[in-house]
């Protein structure tokens, strides 16, 4: 075993026996720590740990060191000045010539070793004056002045001062030790430089030097050392014809001084594995000098994989390589196994777990090789050209089951080692545990097999290793099947069912087999398997047994029944299958809808290749959707593709078709609402034909970037502000919304649904679910309709009283900026009975075009009459016929373009009218002034691309649109893009068929307010008209009576004791003279009095004004009757 540093020696010679009485402490300050050695160029490197091999002096020469020495000591006893001059100093003289011969001759070299007394005596001994003057120590230090001499003691007087004596001969020992070290560097060195030195020479004192190096820990130093010896070699001896030699079978990793490069040169020793042995050793002793960081780590296996791909490239033919590389990896694992320190290192792990795979490995190779036992899925002689001994190994494989012990073993070590990497090496753990499951598999150990085979055919199976999988697979299956007595197998903590495991295994055979006669045979066992098993949730993927090709268009099969093509092919089965449901589910690109069509047939056969498919469904959405999973089942197995987004480009597209005996539901702005209220008008088609049905309509949310703070457009109930007496004052109100309605089982195909607005808004979206039952069946439909809410027209209206009767005058505008309105025709209407007469119904021959511009405007009036009283409280309607030009140009463009009258094509696209309505009609946007200016239809050059007839033939195409009707669909778009001329008789006849709309305004009569009727009558009672009224002269009076009536009781209202009475005048004028009561109080319903007026002009006068205001001077209503009359005066 290599030491990580050698080391250096220091050796001594104890004549006396005295030595070991301080070996103990002696060996206490060994090894020798923080020895600091400065360079040549004045950097200081400190040598932290030195180990010292203290030894017994060889006298003799009978074994020869590479590098002697560094210290050598005799340990000495004198007690007395005789003892000294008789025993001691001829000792010392006779010791001292034969160290110092042994240091200079040594490999011709003088490398020094340093010889040192130490004196042992007592302390008296050593402080009293033997020789006069003189003590002891300073006698030998005299007789022997080229030698350094000690003290060794053995008795102290405290153990502060043991320690001190100690430390203080570290020190001198260490300072002795760096004198020699650099001495022997400084020789080497110079002997290097100082003369020209043969290659034989150069290489004796590189390897001296890296020698030196080595002992004292020294790497870079040593690495560069050997690194020149390397070149020297290399560049030097190259031509050399080295022999290949012998492997050995067991290394010594010791360092041994006697294989020296120089010396198996010399002695012509030298061949190919002695060379690449002493270079390994040398690398992996300089590699231990390191800290065993994980980069040092990783250099030392990179040389041990080095030298054993050298030993396989020139040994491959010997017999002894399989035995050799396995006790070399065994050598190299002991020893790098003491590392206890590195134990916990994945690095670490990770290399002593290959070289334990590559031991194992060799292990294997060379027990088949020369034994008759067999391991599955292991073979070496089929390969196999030398038959590699292994004989001293023989005890590991005496018998199979020691064969298989060992086999456990040295696999599970392996394990072990990789359980301790950090979560690498996993895929290596899967392959050995696969090869602990086979061998108890070859055993008949079948549970202990499938406990480890379940997770890792799964893993390569997954990762497409498919002929490591297969045959793990096999062997998994054959297990299971010889278990039939294992219900169940627990996997991380989760029972599953070994039916169910069997039949998945069976099928991953079953998709790998490459032969026609194995897919029968296990397809044959998967049915048996499923035959008795009574689970139906057993998924598999559906890769590799079938394919689905092109997804075809959904099309209206039967009344409310949706049908899709596909094309399935068969590719892993040899023979048709059985399939009992083949089913596709689609979901909406929003995410809010899942479609699911099926076989409606109880089985179906796929033969191998393609097969045309018709898929069902009877629970419908309408919009755009992408497949999300294909499932087949066969045998109560679903064989399950789930489609990737990247395979979602294609969009299926659901449309609803118009069909007449179809179930259908239309939900639309209702055609006539109530100004302020809101209504939806809900149309069931064919309601007689269900037996049972359901409708739950929901309000979808507002988007919140731009409603913020309002969830909802809508409320199916009035909308009310909910307060809490507990809340803060800062926290704001709460708003009750009810966004669901249901309908069931109306009794009549058409509903009134009232809603409530939350804000002012143009549209909103309903989502609506309508299930129902037909002929025992069920059907649901979902689909999400937009609902257009504003009102295109705004009305005003004035009111005007006269003496017994009542006006209205009601004015008419378009609110919407973008689409003009025609207005067909108003009128008002009593509401409860018919007490008043009406006369002023508006019914224009042409309806009138309500433009864009706000200044355009429509009036109309209505006057009212009635036998009893006006009374406040009563309730009238004005009802306003119209529709947009919008809706009479999209008819125009369906009727007269599109169909033109034609019956035969209107057959064909009937089913289509829906999708044209809905998804095309909506978003033309039509050019409103060139129509009303020329009668040409035309389209807007719109920006969004979307609404092209490019965009819209894209559609188009994605429908099963027949080809006729797509195109007179795009025949029709082309001409109103380009323009397209309207004649008269075809605005006349086609715009019959517009759905008019039709608003109610709510009308009440005004609350009562004070009002008279006033009237200048002659003096006979007769009114002015009729009177034969002379011409007057100027100046002259003329008389007249006033009649002044309250009008209180026409209104249902009579007058109570006023206390503020009105005040009736006649107003000042430059053209009369009053003549008589001017201003006074009006104290009864119907006053009379007379008065006469001076005309002071010629000519025709108009009456003077009159004035009823109250007592704070407001003014009163009036009904003036004489207010438009003349008095011609000459």
């Amino acid at each position: 075993m290599l030491d990580s540093i050698q080391g250096v020696s220091i050796s001594y010679f104890d004549p006396f026996d005295v030595f070991n009485t301080v070996k103990n402490e002696f060996l206490q300050i060994l090894p020798f720590e923080d020895l600091h050695w400065k360079l040549p160029n004045g950097t200081v490197k400190t040598i932290e740990r030195l180990p010292v091999n203290l030894c017994l002096e060889y006298t003799d020469n009978r074994k020869e060191h590479v590098l002697q020495p560094f210290i050598k000591f005799i340990v000495v006893n004198c007690i007395s000045i005789d003892d000294y001059r008789s025993k001691v100093r001829p000792l010392l003289r006779q010791w001292l010539p034969s160290v110092q011969e042994v240091s200079e001759n040594e490999g011709n070299l003088k490398l020094k070793s340093m010889p040192i007394i130490l004196l042992y005596a007592n302390s008296e001994v050593m402080d009293e004056k033997l020789f006069k003057s003189v003590s002891l120590i300073e006698k030998v230090t005299k007789d022997f002045p080229d030698v350094s001499a000690l003290e060794l003691k053995s008795i102290y007087k405290s153990p502060k001062e043991k320690e001190e004596f100690w430390n203080q001969l570290s020190q001198n020992l260490k300072s002795f030790l760096l004198d020699v070290f650099q001495h022997r560097l400084n020789y080497l060195i110079h002997k290097l430089n100082d003369r020209k030195n043969s290659f034989e020479e150069e290489l004796l004192l590189r390897e001296k030097l890296l020698g030196v190096y080595t002992m004292f820990g020294l790497y870079e130093e040593g690495s560069s050392e050997l690194a020149l010896i390397r070149k020297c070699f290399t560049d030097t001896a190259k031509d050399l014809q080295i022999p290949t030699g012998e492997l050995e079978c067991s290394l010594q990793f010791n360092i041994d001084h006697e294989k020296s490069i120089y010396k198996m040169l010399s002695n012509k020793a030298l061949n190919k594995f002695e060379y690449y042995k002493y270079f390994f050793i040398k690398q992996y002793g300089l590699f231990k000098l390191e800290a065993m960081t994980p980069t040092v780590l990783l250099k030392t296996y990179e040389l041990i994989r080095t030298f054993l791909f050298k030993i396989d490239s020139i040994f491959i033919e010997s017999v002894l390589l399989l035995e050799f590389k396995y006790i070399f990896i065994d050598t190299i694992i002991t020893d790098l196994g003491i590392m206890e320190k590195m134990a916990t290192s994945p690095v670490y792990c990770e290399i002593i777990g290959e070289l334990l795979s590559v031991k194992r490995d060799c292990w294997i190779h060379g027990v088949l090789l020369n034994s008759s036992f067999q391991l599955i899925g292991k073979s070496y002689s089929d390969v196999a050209t030398v038959k590699y001994e292994f004989a001293k190994l023989k005890s590991t494989y005496e018998t199979e089951d020691i064969l298989h012990k060992n086999f456990f073993e040295k696999t599970k070590e392996i394990l072990s080692v990789y359980d301790r990497c950090g979560g690498k090496r996993r895929r290596i753990v899967d392959i050995l545990s696969v090869e602990i499951g086979t061998l108890h598999y070859q055993r008949k150990e079948y549970q202990s097999a499938i406990s480890l085979f379940f997770s890792c055919y799964e893993y390569y199976m997954q990762s497409n290793w498919d002929v490591i999988g297969f045959n793990i697979l096999k062997i998994f299956a054959d297990s299971l099947l010889h278990c039939p007595d294992l219900q169940e197998i627990e996997i991380d903590g989760e029972k599953l069912e070994m039916r169910t495991i069997l039949g998945d295994a069976s099928l991953n055979i079953l998709k790998m087999s490459s032969t026609d006669e194995e897919k029968r045979l296990w397809y044959d066992k998967f049915l048996k398997i499923q035959g008795n098993s009574k689970n139906l949730n057993f998924e598999y993927p559906i890769d590799r047994f079938f394919k689905l090709g092109k997804i075809k268009f959904v099309k209206l099969r039967v009344p409310n029944k949706y049908g899709i093509d596909i094309d399935i092919g068969n590719e892993g089965f040899p023979d048709d299958v059985e399939v009992s449901s083949i089913k596709l589910i689609l979901e909406n690109i929003k995410h809010d809808d899942v479609v699911t069509f099926e076989n409606t047939e109880s089985s179906l056969f796929l033969k191998p290749g393609s097969n045309f498919c018709e898929l069902e469904c009877r629970n419908i959405a309408f919009g755009e959707f992408v497949p999300i999973s294909l499932s087949v089942c066969i045998a109560n197995t679903n064989f399950i593709k789930s489609f990737k987004t990247d395979e979602q480009e294609e969009k299926i597209q659901i449309e609803r078709y118009f069909h007449e005996d179809n179930v259908s539901l239309a939900i639309e702005q209702a055609k006539s609402q109530k100004l302020g209220e809101y209504c939806l008008d809900v149309k069931i088609l064919n309601l007689n034909k269900v037996e049972s049905i359901d409708i739950d309509i929901k309000v979808r949310k507002l988007d919140n970037e731009i409603h913020e703070g309002q969830s909802y457009p809508i409320s199916f109930e009035p909308i009310m502000q909910a307060y809490d007496d507990n809340e803060n004052e800062n926290e704001e109100s709460r708003e009750n919304f009810v966004t669901k309605y249901n309908i069931k089982n109306p009794e009549k195909d058409s509903l009134i649904v009232p809603y409530f607005l939350a804000l002012p808004l143009m549209s909103f979206t309903l989502d609506v679910t309508m299930n129902f039952k037909m002929n025992d069946t069920a059907y649901k439909e979902i689909q999400q309709i937009p609902i257009y809410c504003n009102l295109p027209i705004s009305v005003s209206v004035e009111d005007i009283f006269k003496k017994d009767m009542f006006f209205y005058k009601f004015l008419l505008n378009s609110v919407n900026q973008k689409d003009p309105v025609f207005v067909y025709g108003c009128k008002l209407e009593n509401v409860d009975a018919s007490k008043y007469e009406i006369s002023g119904s508006y019914t224009p021959d042409e309806p009138v075009l309500l433009s864009t511009d706000p200044n355009e405007s429509c009036l109309n009036c209505y006057r009212l009459k009635t036998m009893d009283t006006f009374n406040p409280g009563d309730k009238l309607d004005l009802k306003i016929s119209y529709t947009s030009l919008k809706e009479i140009l999209d008819c125009l463009v369906t009727d007269s373009i599109l169909i033109e009258g034609n019956i035969d094509f209107y057959k064909t696209f009937e089913q289509w009218k829906l999708y044209w309505n809905l998804k095309i009609l909506p978003f033309l946007n039509y050019d409103y002034e060139l129509y009303m200016k020329d009668k040409i239809i035309k389209l807007e050059a719109d920006k969004n691309e979307c609404l092209t007839v490019n965009a819209i033939y894209k559609q188009l195409n994605r429908l099963p649109i027949e080809q006729q009707v797509k195109c007179r669909m795009i025949y029709c778009l082309k001409k109103i893009s380009n323009g397209i001329q309207m004649d008269d008789i075809d605005m006349t006849e086609y715009s019959k068929n517009t759905n008019l709309r039709e608003v109610v305004v709510p009308v009440s009569l005004p609350d009562y307010e004070p009002f008279y009727y006033v009237e200048f009558l002659s003096q006979d009672d007769k009114p002015l008209p009729n009177h034969n009224f002379e011409p007057v002269d100027l100046g002259i009076p003329v008389p007249f009576k006033v009649r002044i009536e309250n009008m209180n009781k026409l209104w249902s209202h009579e007058l109570n004791n006023m206390v503020s009475p009105h005040i009736f005048e006649i107003m000042s004028s430059n053209e009369w003279f009053v003549t008589g009561k001017k201003r006074f109080g009006i104290k009864s319903d119907i006053l009379e009095y007379d008065i006469s007026l001076v005309p002071l002009k010629r000519g025709y006068l108009r009456f003077p004004n009159i004035e009823i205001t109250s007592e704070i001077r407001e003014s009163i209503r009036i009904d003036f009757c004489n207010e438009s009359e003349s008095v011609f005066v000459f």
